[in-house]
């Protein structure tokens, strides 16, 4: 016969179901030796150094990246500045031209005229040129006051 306890302790091993219905094995831990080629140095003071070295290097390296990532970044923003500032730019040079065109329209340039007191021109106001026979020799300017004035 087997004691209370232990029937209580084999009950709840067995109290599971399933694939893994057996007791619960004690696990020992497994000692591994080194292989005989292998063995167990201590870091001597210059490889320490070395290592200390490397590090520094490694983290020198990593903080010029940092700044130069950084200073890449300052780039890029000054660069989207200027081209909201080529957007904006353009925005108001469309807006001079369609002002321009405006103010270039023959019915705006006639009230402009009309307002600032021009007339039509008469019959004898003007001169016309036809043809070869009217061709201007040397002096142009004299030509058409001779013309306009006689």
């Amino acid at each position: 016969m087997i004691t209370a306890e232990k029937w209580y302790e084999g009950q709840k091993k067995y109290s599971r179901y399933g694939l893994d219905m057996g007791p619960d094995t004690v696990r020992r831990p497994v000692r591994r030796t080194m292989p005989a080629h292998r063995k167990i140095t201590a870091v001597s003071a210059k490889d320490r150094r070395k290592m200390v070295v490397a590090v520094f290097a490694v983290g020198i390296i990593v903080i010029l990246f940092l700044i130069a990532n950084a200073y890449a970044l300052q780039i890029n923003y000054e660069n989207n500045q200027i081209r909201d500032e080529i957007s904006a730019l353009r925005g108001e040079v469309d807006a001079m031209e369609v002002e321009t065109q405006g103010a270039n329209n023959l019915a705006a340039l006639e009230k402009k005229a009309k307002d600032i007191g021009m007339v039509y021109p008469e019959g004898s106001g003007y001169v016309v040129l036809k043809g070869d026979t009217d061709k201007p020799t040397k002096d142009f300017a004299a030509a058409l006051k001779e013309k306009a004035y006689n």
